[in-house]
């Protein structure tokens, strides 16, 4: 019996020191592991002393990023006061730096330009799209960009944009949303950015396809809504990470993939039916003339895929953006209404109300255009630029900006300086209007388009959009508060754009 317990106790004691000698081997492991990613993480990420919140080995700031959520853009204007001009984040392994106020912006993106122009081409999402579909317009670089660049321009330009032509479609568009408002007269509206949007992406569906659906349409409101999808994910650096660290930043890849699918099999089947009525002497909208550029270069390999991330690139840029302007538009509307009121005389004096507002009539309503630029101005749809890389080193502000680094121009922090705006938080259109010509005055620091080689080259189509959509609705129509005990939050919400929290308004017949 005595035997018997020594032989257990014997038993238990080797036992223990297996078990011991296992978590130490485990602990020792663990700690390799952790030790060794993180010299992986300081090797492949540049170093900086560029000011910027605490950063963990690994992961960066990345869990701080997320639980900005969707007030992001207020949260990295108090990074900014708190470390100035220039301000770092490592999401993940990489490096990103904002670069605020409009001095700094235009030295980066426009004094330096060529050591900023590049895009981040090799982030992991960049570098899957770009094998899927080629290299589109926006994540393009070099003599490819140039290129394609080029092309979108004088296409854009060849099919009116800018001309008659294209202010048809817009004028059909903002007669569909009169019959729409005027049918819900006097009724709490809740849906002003989905009626906006849905418009937009018709114009742009015009110009790609050469036509129009009816708002109505069951295959176009599965074009909207695989396209919601599509614009509703997390955006390029945070899809460059592990699937687990997107979770809660937009749609998930899977049901990206599946819209994504939606809209190529859609863009297959219009290419195919154009190439089978391709006239060359009657170009019809952008597949015409992206077909017979092909035919003329002798190319048409990728044709398919290459065209289609442009296409998506129209729509991302053309849709979202104008579609949350005019949104904003209408909601400092209703909070203005003195505002409101001085744009209908404007229109009504200039133009009357028998007949719509033409795009040749806004050099003569110059308050419609100061309102519609300072909507720009303080709703900051695009608080930050489209991201750039440093192709080198670069000094900007006093600090070095490191080689592959990722860089982002923080566009609100030029509107919403006191030193180019005064009074930046409230909602004046007069200082756009020269108080002696009493004409618009344009002002360099207002960059809603970003600004060098890199600005975006939708402004014009957008600018129309805005123009004569904002126009030809007041005049028609009075913008109000459903009730005067309405409240409304002007602080925005972060998505794709900075979009307007979710407000109702009503409408009265003029």
């Amino acid at each position: 019996m005595f035997l018997g317990s020594m032989m257990d106790a014997a038993q238990w004691v080797k036992l223990s020191s297996v078990s011991a000698m296992s978590f130490v081997d485990l602990t020792t492991v663990l700690v390799f592991i952790v030790v060794f990613l993180s010299l992986l993480f300081l090797n492949w990420t540049p170093s900086t002393d560029i000011p910027g919140p605490f950063a963990l080995p690994l992961v960066g700031n990345l869990i701080q990023f997320i639980r900005m959520g969707r007030k992001r853009h207020i949260k990295l204007m108090s990074l900014h006061k708190k470390y100035g001009d220039v301000f770092r984040m490592y999401i993940g392994p990489y490096l990103v730096v904002f670069i605020c106020g409009y001095e700094n912006i235009h030295d980066a993106f426009v004094k330096h330009a060529a050591q900023f122009t590049n895009r981040p081409s090799w982030l992991r999402d960049i570098e899957r799209r770009i094998k899927r579909n080629g290299h589109g317009l926006v994540w393009a670089n070099g003599e490819h960009w140039k290129k394609v660049r080029r092309f979108a321009l004088h296409s854009m330009r060849d099919l009116g944009v800018g001309k008659k032509s294209i202010e048809e479609v817009i004028q059909d568009e903002a007669k569909t949303l009169t019959n729409i408002f005027a049918s819900k007269e006097n009724q709490p509206i809740t849906d002003v950015k989905r009626m906006m949007t849905t418009s937009i992406s018709n114009v742009i569906h015009h110009v790609v396809f050469g036509f129009r659906y009816s708002h109505t349409d069951e295959k176009f409101q599965s074009l909207i809504e695989a396209l919601d999808t599509v614009f509703k994910g997390p955006g390029p650096i945070i899809a460059s990470l592990p699937g687990f660290c997107q979770i809660g930043m937009g749609s998930g890849v899977s049901q990206r993939m599946k819209a994504q699918q939606v809209l190529l099999e859609y863009t297959k089947s219009q290419i195919a039916e154009h190439e089978k009525t391709f006239d060359e002497n009657n170009l019809r909208d952008f597949i015409d003339v992206y077909i017979q550029a092909e035919k003329q270069d002798g190319e048409s390999k990728g044709k398919v895929n290459q065209l289609f991330r442009i296409i998506m690139e129209l729509f991302a840029a053309g849709t979202e953006t104008t579609g949350t302007s005019l949104d904003w538009a209408f909601l400092y509307m209703i909070i203005n209404p003195k505002i409101q009121q001085k744009c209908y005389e404007e229109i009504k004096q200039v133009v009357g109300v028998d007949r719509e507002v033409r795009y040749s009539d806004k050099p003569s309503l110059p308050y419609v255009e100061a309102t519609l630029l300072e909507v720009l101005r303080i709703a900051n749809i695009a608080s930050s630029s489209v991201p750039h890389t440093a192709t080198e080193d670069v000094d900007i502000a006093g600090h070095r900006i490191p080689k592959d680094s990722i860089v982002l121009g923080f566009l609100s922090t030029s509107h919403l300086d006191a030193k180019n705006f005064c009074q930046p938080r409230e909602f004046r259109p007069e200082r756009f209007i020269d108080d002696v010509t009493g004409k618009v005055c344009k002002k360099d620091q207002l960059i809603p388009f970003s600004t060098g080689p890199r600005i975006c080259p939708g402004e014009s189509l957008a600018k129309t959009e805005m123009f004569l959509v904002f126009s030809n609705l007041v005049q028609k129509f009075r913008f109000c508060k459903v009730s005067e005990t309405d409240e409304f939050d002007l602080e925005g919400l972060t998505g794709i754009t900075t979009f307007a929290c979710p407000y109702r308004l009503k409408v009265e017949i003029r």
